[in-house]
């Protein structure tokens, strides 16, 4: 699965191979609106980040939702591996809506 390819406004994609029906290569799932980051990018991120150190500001993502990420793409592959779904066991609490 790919969103967003880092931040470059591109849509939700999947990848899908299945010779049986003919399906090979990325697409976007049908059913589902175009989810798009917006105007966010690496550079932007950066920006953030300073401007949350120099004006002592929490960051718009925490440490927590990191590890929250990196447990479900482990997770994930665990998954696929042993062809079971599995339990997270980490979660985080969302930044106030400005």
């Amino acid at each position: 699965m790919s969103v967003g390819a880092w931040g470059a406004g591109s849509p939700l994609l999947i990848y899908k191979h299945d010779p049986e029906v003919g399906i090979g290569g990325w697409m976007q799932p049908e059913g589902l609106p175009s989810l798009r980051l917006g105007d966010w990018t690496l550079a932007k991120g950066v920006e953030h980040l300073a401007d949350c150190i120099l004006n002592d500001k929490e960051p718009m993502i925490s440490a927590e939702h990191a590890r929250h990420v990196l447990e479900i793409m482990l997770k994930a592959a665990q998954s696929a591996r042993e062809g079971q779904a599995l339990d997270l066991e980490t979660s985080f609490s969302a930044p106030p809506t400005p």
